[in-house]
């Protein structure tokens, strides 16, 4: 390879010929990709690296804000204004977004349910926010059944 380099250096022929570009996906959610220009290759010059070649394992989410449903502990001022969350899951969660490079923006349905099957393969609540793809996930404690499982698929 570095003999072709050398010979077409020398020549100044085929340099613009001959361009390989690279691109990766960045997936953003379900039905939504971006693709990146990650890298140009030539044969005088050779690679010119311009993001990573894998970005979903070397940025994991890079900063990106994802919507979460709950309804669990919310720390409120006296106006009743959410101010912040407590707990368990959502230090699981700070965890996970400061190792994985994510922010969340925590929302809560509208009609304040978990999530019943309404009928016609319709929910309501939380469910219903995931099925809409208004968030990413839901945050609670909430008891799997085969029922819910076919829109929510549940971490354990």
């Amino acid at each position: 390879m570095n003999h072709c380099e050398m010979k077409l250096k020398e020549s100044k022929e085929c340099s613009k010929c001959t361009r390989w570009g690279i691109q990766a996906a960045e997936v953003k959610d379900a039905q939504k990709f971006e693709l990146l220009r990650v890298a140009d290759w030539n044969p005088t010059s050779g690679l010119a690296l311009y993001d990573d070649l894998f970005p979903h394992v070397t940025g994991f989410f890079r900063g990106r804000t994802i919507p979460v449903a709950s309804l669990h502990i919310f720390e409120k001022d006296r106006s009743g204004k959410i101010i912040g969350y407590s707990g368990l899951m959502f230090a699981v969660l700070d965890e996970l977004a400061a190792k994985l490079n994510f922010s969340y923006v925590v929302r809560t349905p509208p009609d304040g349910q978990w999530g019943i099957d309404t009928g016609n393969g319709n929910w309501n609540g939380m469910i219903r926010m995931v099925q809409d793809s208004e968030v990413s996930g839901i945050l609670a404690f909430y008891i799997v059944s085969y029922g819910n499982s076919y829109i929510t698929p549940a971490s354990v």
